[in-house]
């Protein structure tokens, strides 16, 4: 069914809704909910709408092959448990800006991976743009760093590499399986995994959550969780990979913003710099 909507609506949707993915788990980062109970408690409610949404587009055929079994574990384990769990954990030390400008990072680095791994070819506008992001992210972390903070963006960092190497096992994936098949199943696994880790730490806070912790956790359930990456599949289908990838910049700037408007969070002058030759690197990766 066509829809009205222009196409680029979609990925704006997507990291619009992502960037509020910050805000919300700071928040409930801040109110004492850990970063593995709340990827629990997110993919619980996640994963099943994603499977339904898989179903009801393709049939979610069962995944053949060891080999596809396996890269499958791998995505879990890395987009769905890793980055989640380093990226909440993360939000717990680090403001939200922050956490998303340093996650963000994974496009350049995943952008480096695929030249090591000659997936990509190296082009003077894609090493602009990670010498950018680097210099970004040094003038961005030296007010934290200098606050002896060390742990809180080395979780974002490894959100970042989480992500890296789940977008690479992406680009193997998609062709066996749909987009949407392959991440119903890569949630699923991944919400087994930190199903394994985290029930007993669920079951002992579920009932001293708020009702507005309840109501956020089942947004970033619903909205960034399952809408964003649905959003985010039929836009880059009816744009393209590339086109839709220019978006991305606007996670850590709808961080920035939400996290001003929402928390108080307010950079230095020195951190927004930093932050913006982080987005400024971003983009110049991706339209390399």
């Amino acid at each position: 069914m066509a829809s009205p909507l222009p196409p680029t609506v979609y990925p704006l949707f997507s990291v619009v809704s992502w960037g509020s993915n910050a805000v919300a788990g700071r928040f409930l980062a801040l109110s004492g909910l850990d970063g593995l109970t709340l990827s629990l408690a997110r993919f619980l409610l996640a994963t099943p709408l994603l499977l339904a949404a898989a179903y009801l587009s393709s049939g979610l055929r069962l995944p053949r092959g060891i080999s596809t079994m396996a890269l499958l574990v791998v995505a879990g384990a890395t987009g769905i448990a890793g980055f989640n769990y380093f990226f909440y954990s993360s939000l717990e030390l680090v403001d939200a800006a922050t956490t998303a400008f340093i996650a963000s990072l994974a496009t350049p680095l995943t952008y480096t991976a695929s030249v090591l791994l000659g997936y990509e070819r190296l082009t003077v506008r894609g090493t602009s743009g990670i010498a950018a992001s680097i210099a970004g992210l040094y003038l961005l972390l030296g007010p934290t760093l200098e606050g002896g903070n060390v742990l809180g963006p080395l979780l974002a960092f490894g959100a970042a590499l989480s992500w890296t190497i789940y977008t690479l096992i992406v680009k193997r994936l998609v062709g066996v399986l749909g987009p949407l098949e392959m991440l119903a199943w890569a949630s699923a696994a991944g919400t087994l995994m930190l199903l394994v880790a985290g029930w007993r730490g669920l079951l002992e806070a579920a009932p001293h959550l708020t009702p507005l912790q309840w109501l956020t956790i089942v947004y970033v359930a619903v909205v960034p969780g399952f809408l964003g990456y649905l959003t985010w599949n039929y836009g880059v289908e009816r744009i393209g990979p590339a086109k839709s990838a220019v978006f991305i910049p606007g996670v850590p700037l709808t961080a920035t913003i939400l996290g001003a408007v929402l928390l108080g969070e307010i950079l230095t002058p020195l951190e927004a710099l930093g932050g913006l030759l982080i987005v400024v690197g971003i983009y110049v990766v991706v339209r390399s």
